[in-house]
């Protein structure tokens, strides 16, 4: 408690910023724009399997992949699992895309999302999560 104070007062006022100050930076500071993202899945397609409305996302073309492959292979349900794996980690990401672009402008920085460190910088190799 009071490392704050003790900074301010005895530390270099030209190396250490001012915890009372929000940062005169732009927030975007170092990160490139973010790209559009593009629905791979048409209108049609996500008729055609009946994709519930709250299911059409930018993932939904790989939960027509997983339903798919639920469809053809019924009895055996863990045949699935890279396709409902694909799903998830689409979702992921999009969730993480939300998060940032919701909570990055009230805490005043943009924080690195998944998708631009790349999949090896979380610790995860693509094929090892089957």
């Amino acid at each position: 408690m009071g490392a704050h104070l003790v900074r301010r007062y005895l530390g270099d006022a030209e190396v250490e910023p001012d915890p009372l100050r929000m940062p005169t930076f732009e927030p975007g500071l170092g990160f490139g724009e973010r790209k559009e993202r593009v629905m791979v899945a048409t209108q049609q397609q996500m008729n055609d399997a009946q994709l519930p409305l709250e299911q059409r996302d930018y993932c939904a073309h790989h939960l027509i992949k997983l339903m798919k492959c639920k469809r053809d292979s019924f009895p055996n349900f863990l045949a699935c699992r890279h396709e409902r794996h694909e799903w998830d980690y689409c979702e992921h990401l999009e969730y993480e895309a939300c998060a940032g672009e919701l909570l990055a402008p009230s805490a005043g920085y943009s924080a690195p999302r998944a998708t631009e460190l790349g999949v090896a910088a979380l610790g995860v190799e693509r094929g090892s999560m089957a």
